[in-house]
């Protein structure tokens, strides 16, 4: 079966923005995810088919990489491919481009996973075809360590409500990146450009959970790295691990 990458131009309006007028990480999540359940489906194999076997996909890595964020305005292409299979997990790409030049660019990796039981399934074989093709690759290296992850030192308290949960009725990925990266102070965003984040989805968070957002901030001089860790109230169940690399701006 021939695949070719699912393309959706988008017009980036006043609700996506942040108060410096650019695209709020968390709703470029939500855009990369809607891409990506509506190219599945393209193919018979989104949330629509899978969900009459009791299966779905869920995301466990993301890693985004952002050369300049897009801002008010701005008409953009978004593009999206699968390009492999590695163990459990597909692999798939995005991209976006303003005027045919990338601006953002991203990896991701995807469980294919029973609904009842929670635990992940083997790819079915039209997956791994359409996942085996020559769309080409990204340059986009690991920065996350679990190893270096360890004690936080700085925290807030969440509460997982209504509005994180979706379909497969647990927090949406989105949601974990907004309480990973949104627990750094104000003044922090004031003097500091998101440059890099990547994100590692480890346990599941279930509606009416509360649950402990830590960070800690290593000053690198141009640049400052926060290493991002959310867990259960105990800090014994570890939800998802991040790190997050930002340039520092006057």
């Amino acid at each position: 079966m021939q695949i070719n990458k699912y393309v959706e131009k988008i017009d980036i309006q006043n609700h996506y923005l942040n108060y410096k007028g650019e695209l709020l990480v968390t709703n470029l999540c939500h855009i990369f995810n809607d891409l990506a359940l509506k190219h599945s489906e393209d193919y018979n194999i989104g949330l629509n088919t899978l969900v009459l076997d009791g299966t779905t996909w869920m995301l466990y890595r993301i890693h985004i990489i952002i050369d300049s964020f897009p801002s008010k305005n701005d008409v953009l292409d978004f593009e999206t491919w699968p390009c492999g299979i590695k163990s459990l997990f597909v692999q798939r790409y995005f991209q976006v481009l303003k005027n045919a030049k990338p601006m953002v660019k991203a990896y991701t990796e995807w469980m294919y996973v029973d609904l009842i039981k929670r635990r992940p399934l083997r790819q079915k074989p039209e997956v791994v075809k359409l996942s085996t093709n020559n769309l080409g690759q990204l340059d986009i290296k690991s920065i996350l360590k679990e190893k270096e992850v360890g004690e936080m030192d700085h925290f807030k308290e969440f509460n997982a409500t209504y509005d994180n949960i979706d379909i497969n009725k647990h927090v949406t990925q989105a949601s974990y990146m907004k309480w990973s990266v949104y627990a750094l102070p104000f003044d922090f965003f004031m003097h500091h450009n998101l440059k890099e984040v990547e994100s590692v989805y480890m346990h599941e968070i279930m509606p009416d959970s509360k649950f402990l957002s830590g960070y800690k901030i290593i000053d690198k001089g141009h640049f400052v790295e926060v290493l991002h860790k959310l867990t259960d109230t105990s800090g014994k169940i570890v939800h998802c691990i991040s790190k997050t690399i930002w340039e520092k701006v006057s």
